[in-house]
């Protein structure tokens, strides 16, 4: 919080906003992903945490450390009825800043500090593209049509150059880049994204900024980008991939 305040004024800001949720498990480390953007090149302008009031009945049962963010500027915190899971990443930020760029990240990844530098210029270079540090290829077989997920994305280097292609795959929580515009359509009627891809928020995305004519654009990924450890963990990974839940979502999305 020092290094932000000391800083503040002299160091560049986001015009993006920076949107993510998180739950019961995981909130007590929310504090330590603010750290990792408030020691940026470029500090973030705002920062918006979505949470449920399912999971969190009122702001005195979010950790007190959180309020100094809070007092500072730098960080919102919404409660939102209902929960639609790691949807709200990003859901109720479409509507409310339409205006804006939505960088989407984590609440259990540290960023480096070029994070949101390096989104911003890659943003600014190419046009009409999602630039993003976690991503993939899709595969396809032999006559393109694209692989179900499980057996899907094809391996890449964690060096490799980066690359702007329609079977680039996103994942939003490692850093992904949203042009105002290109997440148009996204806030559907949770009726709706509850019957097609009710888990599995990177696909449902990756396929609205194709319908909305973004290519997805996979910067280098030579940083390391690991998770914090939280005790009793829950992860959409272990369900969607170890339940083959993303291919049933792919199809139907």
């Amino acid at each position: 919080v020092e290094y932000y305040r000391r800083n503040y004024l002299r160091l560049p800001k986001t015009d993006a906003i920076i949107c993510f949720t998180s739950f019961p498990a995981r909130i007590g480390n929310v504090w330590l992903v603010i750290e990792t953007l408030l020691r940026q090149r470029v500090l973030p302008q705002k920062v918006v945490l979505y949470i449920s009031k399912l999971q969190f009945a009122d702001k005195n049962s979010i950790p007190s450390v959180l309020n100094q963010y809070v007092e500072l500027g730098v960080l919102s915190i919404k409660l939102v009825d209902g929960d639609i899971r790691s949807h709200k990443k990003y859901w109720y930020a479409v509507s409310e800043y339409p205006e804006s760029p939505i960088i989407t990240i984590d609440d259990d990844i540290i960023y480096h500090s070029s994070f949101i530098d390096g989104l911003e210029r890659a943003a600014a270079a190419h046009k009409n593209t999602i630039p993003c540090y976690y991503w993939t290829f899709m595969a396809r077989d032999i006559n393109n049509k694209v692989l179900p997920y499980s057996k899907g994305t094809n391996k890449r280097s964690q060096f490799e150059e980066s690359g702007i292609s329609s079977d680039v795959f996103f994942g939003s929580g490692g850093g992904a880049y949203f042009p105002v515009g290109s997440l148009t359509g996204a806030d559907l009627s949770y009726d709706t994204l509850e019957k097609v891809c009710p888990l599995a928020d990177d696909i449902w995305l990756n396929a609205i900024v194709r319908k909305n004519s973004y290519f997805p654009y996979g910067l280098p990924y030579t940083y390391s980008v690991p998770e914090w450890y939280c005790r009793r963990n829950q992860t959409l990974h272990s369900v969607n991939n170890g339940a083959c839940k993303n291919d049933e979502q792919l199809l139907a999305v």
